[in-house]
């Protein structure tokens, strides 16, 4: 902790000694952009945004190496953009915190959750008037948080599991019931199995589906990516990254047909939604995308990344 705090303090009076001392980055660089469209399919970059809107330059409190897993929400006319930070000291991951008045310009606040361990894919909704987020933490179970003082004051209300590796944990309401889609698998290194909770409100007791897990054999569907989504005809979709070629390389949306207590039918949309760009944030891969229905047309906040 002493350590880290030293580097931090290093990083906020001589910013090139720090690079200097700090071990390299090499890997995928993770930035943020806004999407819209008329439909799923017909997705491209916002014509009135910058692309990408947020990267690891925008970060003001702490070093980081890339933005990414963005989640958006709207609190009183304004948009809260909640998304990983992959920090440069520990190199573990923080959730961040970016406002906009109009989706286009966005300004990017502070750290507002922090662990000992690793957090991602901050899921952030709102129940009965509280706003929640349940963020992926790797090895440390699914855990609940609830904000006291939004957008920050996050405190633990549950530990839907205790431990145990759940990845991208994907919340949604359906039919007056809560239903949780998690990635889970015995160890890093194993293929992921998706499987299916539900329980009668966010904080109580959640039960695993009786055909969890609901997608094993296809890979490339396996791994939530984003918020569960809702059209105006009422059709719902869930996103799953592909990474059978390479990680987060592209977005399939999944179209659930039947969910209910005992049954659960689903069917994957041919091609991507979202893959490589030809800019160069995103010309690697696209793994991430949170779509939010205004007027007419979808706005997504999605991440993409290149190799550094």
């Amino acid at each position: 902790m002493i350590k880290a705090a030293f580097k931090q303090l290093i990083w906020r009076l001589a910013p090139s000694l720090f690079q200097r001392l700090s071990t390299r980055y090499e890997g995928q660089c993770f930035s943020i952009s806004i999407y819209e469209g008329e439909r799923l399919d017909r997705l491209k970059p916002h014509s009135e945004a910058l692309s990408p809107v947020l990267t690891s330059q925008d970060i003001t409190d702490v070093p980081a190496l890339f933005v990414a897993d963005p989640f958006m929400i709207n609190n009183k006319d304004k948009w809260f953009m909640f998304f990983e930070v992959m920090e440069n000291i520990t190199r573990k991951g923080k959730i961040g915190v970016a406002t906009s008045s109009d989706l286009s310009r966005w300004h990017y606040h502070e750290i507002v959750l922090n662990e000992p361990f690793h957090l991602a894919y901050p899921y952030v909704f709102e129940h009965d008037g509280d706003i929640y987020m349940i963020p992926d933490s790797p090895g440390n179970g699914i855990r609940l948080y609830k904000a006291q003082d939004f957008p920050r004051g996050w405190s633990l209300v549950k530990k839907i599991q205790q431990k145990d590796i759940y990845c991208d944990n994907s919340i949604v309401q359906h039919d007056g019931v809560w239903w949780l889609f998690s990635a889970w698998a015995p160890d890093k290194s194993a293929p992921k199995k998706l499987r299916l909770f539900f329980a009668d409100r966010p904080d109580g007791d959640w039960v695993e589906h009786p055909a969890s897990p609901v997608a094993s054999r296809d890979q490339s569907i396996t791994r939530p990516a984003g918020r569960i989504f809702k059209d105006k005809s009422d059709r719902m979709f869930r996103f799953a990254q592909d990474g059978t070629r390479a990680y987060g390389e592209s977005v399939f949306a999944v179209e659930i047909l039947q969910l209910d207590h005992y049954s659960y039918q689903e069917k994957k949309v041919n091609a991507p939604i979202l893959g490589p760009g030809k800019e160069a944030w995103s010309q690697g891969g696209m793994h991430h995308i949170d779509v939010h229905c205004i007027g007419n047309r979808l706005f997504c906040c999605v991440d993409g990344w290149q190799l550094v």
